[in-house]
Order: C-alpha cells, then sequence, then structure tokens
C-alpha cells in the first residue's frame, strides 16, 4: 500500500561534495559480482533491453485494473502515459469509485470484476486489491489465461505463492509483483556503482524504516495490521528486494519481534478515533545472510515517533555507499570512503523519476512482446515472501530460518 503522505524516515545532515558517477567509476576502476548470482536450478540468462518501444509491431498490452483505491491514482497517472500499456478497463466493489478514476485517467470502460476477468480483450490484470485478496484474483485471473502484475506481496503465504507460480508456468504466461522501485534512477546507479567495485567488496548493510505508524494517515488501517501486512510485509519488502537486486539471494535470517500497542486509533478521515487492535508484530529488528557473503541488519516499525538513522547503507571493504528510501524510485545516493571525512553526492542517472508506480508493468508488457522473463520476476516475489515468511517464522521461534528458494539477480536496466 502506497499512500500519497508515507512519513519517511529523516536522513542526517551530511557535508556533501557532488562526484560526477563516470569519474568515480574511472577512479574507482571495476570489480564484478557475476559470482554472487547463484541462479535457480533451469534458469536462463537473459539479456535484457531498456524499457520503452523495443520496435515496430509489438502492440501496446491492455491491462484491465482491479482495484480503484489509494495505490491506483500512483499507477494510472504513470500508465496513463504509457507507450507500451493500454488501460483498458477498470473494475471495484465499489463502481462509483471506479468510474472516478475511469473518468480522471481516461479509462474507456468500467466493468465488474467477474466482467473483466472473462474479457478476452484484457491481455493482463493489474491487481491492486488489498494483500489478503492478491492470491484468490491473481489465480482467477491466471486460470482466465491473463498475464498478471500484481502488487505486493503476491499472496499472504509462500505455499499459495507458489501455486500461483506453477499456474502461471502450467498455462505459459508470466507473474509479475511489485515492488519495481529497483528500476528506478537511484537503485540502478546504485547497482552499477557495486558491479563496478566502487566500495570493494560488499560486506554488509542496514536498513531502518521506523514509523508511528500507519493509523495516522490512512482511512482502513486495519489492511496494513493484518496477516501479508505489519511493517515487514508492507515496508520491509522494497528492502529486502533492493537488496536482492543489489547483492544477490538471501541464504538466511533471524529476527526478534514485539507488539508494542496493540490497540490502534485511527487518526484522520470519517473514522477517526475508533481502535482496531493489530494482528501482526510491530516492531521488528532482525539479521540477514547473503548466500554472496555479505550480512545485514534490518529495523522495522510503526512504533517509533523519529530517527536520524539513514533508511539504507551498504558497507564495502574501500567505502559506503547510503541510499534513498526504497519505496521510491529516486533519492539522493552518498559515497563515503574514509571516516570523518565529506561524504560524496553521487548524480543518478536513469529513468523514472518521481512519486509513481508502473514501470515494473511497462516491463512486464516488454516482457510478454520479447518472451522473456521480467525483472519483478515471480521467482524473484517468492524469494522475497519466503525472506519476511521465514523472518516473522524465526520472530517466534527464536531460531535461525534457512530459505529454500534463490534468485538470479535482475538484469539491469541498459
Amino acid at each position: 500500500m502506497d499512500p500519497p503522505d508515507r512519513p519517511v524516515p529523516a536522513e542526517p545532515a551530511l557535508r556533501l561534495r557532488p562526484v560526477p558517477l563516470r569519474a568515480h567509476l574511472r577512479r574507482r576502476g571495476a570489480h564484478a559480482l557475476a559470482e554472487r548470482d547463484p541462479v535457480l536450478p533451469g534458469a536462463e540468462a537473459v539479456h535484457q533491453g531498456p524499457l520503452g518501444r523495443s520496435g515496430e509491431g509489438i502492440a501496446r498490452t491492455r491491462a484491465g485494473i482491479v482495484g480503484a483505491g489509494q495505490v491506483s491514482p500512483y499507477y494510472l497517472s504513470y500508465l496513463a502515459r504509457s507507450d507500451d500499456v493500454e488501460l483498458a478497463a477498470i473494475a471495484d466493489r465499489d463502481l462509483a469509485r471506479a468510474r472516478e478514476r475511469a473518468q480522471e485517467y481516461g479509462i474507456a470502460r468500467v466493468v465488474t470484476v467477474d466482467e473483466l476477468v472473462a474479457d478476452d480483450a484484457i491481455d493482463c490484470v493489474l491487481n491492486l486489491t488489498p494483500a489478503q485478496a492478491h492470491a484468490e484474483l491473481t489465480g482467477r485471473a491466471l486460470d482466465a489465461g491473463k498475464h498478471v502484475w500484481s502488487e505486493k506481496p503476491p499472496a499472504v503465504t509462500l505455499p499459495e505463492g507458489r501455486e500461483l507460480a506453477a499456474r502461471a508456468a502450467r498455462n505459459g504466461l508470466l507473474l509479475s509483483c511489485a515492488p519495481d522501485t529497483f528500476l528506478g534512477a537511484s537503485f540502478q546507479t546504485a547497482r552499477r556503482l557495486v558491479d563496478e567495485g566502487a566500495i570493494g567488496a560488499v560486506v554488509g548493510a542496514s536498513c531502518s524504516f521506523v514509523t508511528p505508524g500507519s493509523e495516522l494517515w490512512h482511512h482502513n488501517p486495519e489492511i496494513l495490521f493484518g496477516p501479508g501486512a505489519g511493517p515487514i510485509y508492507d515496508e520491509g519488502v522494497y528492502f529486502l528486494t533492493a537488496l536482492v537486486a543489489l547483492l544477490g539471494p538471501i541464504s538466511a535470517v533471524q529476527a526478534q519481534a514485539a507488539t508494542i500497542r496493540k490497540e490502534r486509533t485511527i487518526a484522520t478521515g470519517p473514522r477517526a478515533g475508533e481502535r482496531f487492535d493489530s494482528e501482526m508484530p510491530t516492531h521488528y529488528v532482525a539479521t540477514l545472510a547473503f548466500a554472496g557473503g555479505a550480512l545485514a541488519t534490518m529495523t522495522m516499525s510503526f512504533e517509533v515517533r523519529t530517527t536520524t538513522q539513514p533508511p539504507l547503507e551498504l558497507y564495502g571493504t574501500t567505502g559506503s555507499l547510503r541510499l534513498p528510501f526504497p519505496g521510491f524510485y529516486d533519492g539522493p545516493l552518498r559515497l563515503g570512503r574514509v571516516h570523518d571525512t565529506p561524504w560524496e553526492e553521487i548524480a543518478a542517472e536513469g529513468p523514472f523519476l518521481g512519486r509513481v508506480r508502473g514501470p515494473g508493468l511497462e516491463d512486464l508488457a516488454r516482457a510478454i512482446g520479447e518472451r522473456r522473463e521480467p525483472r519483478c520476476s515471480a521467482a524473484l516475489a517468492l524469494h522475497v515472501l519466503e525472506t519476511m515468511e521465514l523472518l516473522h517464522r524465526s520472530s517466534d521461534s527464536g531460531r535461525r530460518e534457512r530459505l529454500t528458494t534463490t534468485v538470479r539477480r535482475p538484469e539491469p536496466m541498459r
């Protein structure tokens, strides 16, 4: 779920000196990380090109949107201008809300969910329903012969996610899943820096997303405190996906969790003052071990008022790289080399600046036409889903949990 005014942890003040990326890479040299990309059995390396049209004769993918809630304007405002995706129809349980979105973004048809799933004119379903409904709708769409882009997570449990991926494969369809923010300029630039040795071999990382809770801004926040949500599923998914895209697959995790305030009070909107109970822990502290050898720490919380800790940092043998909050496509990149010296600001290079959603669906549309795996693949989504599930399990058991899935790092944007 992506609110209009999501609170983002503050970053500490730094002394910055802008440094052009290419000049920096010439100075630091190159350091390949191919050995950090364990591959799924049977997987095949695929060279993937940039977004945008790849040639004449490729038809636009006709997308049907299910869900006209708070996240939908972020997708629709971007996709309404897309050369790869046509917004063909929209459905929602609240047809009045669907009509409002259709009028605002030029969508030709407003239909019921059943009508959209059965419509042979729809190539791909954009699943923007609440997390608890993702698996059911995605399964119906796949059974109807449609590719699917799902908001995060693809399912609430790993077995459900595996079944969806298997169903897509059996039907010769593509299943792709948010988040796609690692496709943006900042994280693609960070990927390039890591791969070319800007900070040497990566040995560690730290992640932090802490807020007082989404009941402060969301009108119906219960869905963000239920199964398939909470700070790990709702926010940690961005960090985990970005880390896997940068460093490769995770091999093991360990976590502790607590519910500090079980009862929450809605602060805004027509239900202001109503109370509800959180079904998920609200504060997590975790460690992640990567197959390539790096170790990371993670703090995700709906219990913290303010912080100066940066959202994400990578630590290498010759330097450190500070990244922006991975829920957005862009933000500052800062490079540090020596203790107590100024950090350097690195200019991000690439597309997708701004607070939008949709580049991953464009990549899915291109993947359909090019007969390749999308960058936001089902395998990536399942690996991250298992990581989140095991973090939750570890917080209950107190044990270190080993992952059973692995995945290739998504191909960088070219």
